[in-house]
């Protein structure tokens, strides 16, 4: 090997390696966690819609609920439910050493 084939290897790797971004500030890191929560929230929604759409069927234009899988209405996340589970990833985090049950 040569030490340009060398060099360029060091190169690759390097660029293949996650790079860890630690000059992010508190604003950051509480709009990632923040942007985390909603997703999460958004995801439930999702379940609790597919489950929910699964209590009815349609056949030959006749919308027919089945009564053995009654589902409720999701609701859509508010602010609040969103903030509270960005307060929960930021406990979590602050409480690292700590178990975490809720």
């Amino acid at each position: 090997m040569t030490e340009e084939m060398i060099k360029q290897f060091q190169e690759t790797m390097k660029n293949l390696i996650p790079q860890v971004q630690s000059n992010r500030n508190g604003y950051e890191i509480r709009l990632e966690m923040l942007k985390l929560a909603k997703d999460m929230e958004e995801m439930k929604t999702t379940y609790e819609f597919e489950k929910w759409k699964s209590s009815f069927s349609v056949i030959d234009g006749v919308m027919t609920l089945h009564f053995d899988t009654p589902h409720a209405v999701p609701q859509i996340p508010t602010l609040d439910d969103v903030m509270k589970g960005a307060e929960r990833m930021r406990e979590f985090v602050d409480n690292a050493t700590t178990n975490y049950k809720k």
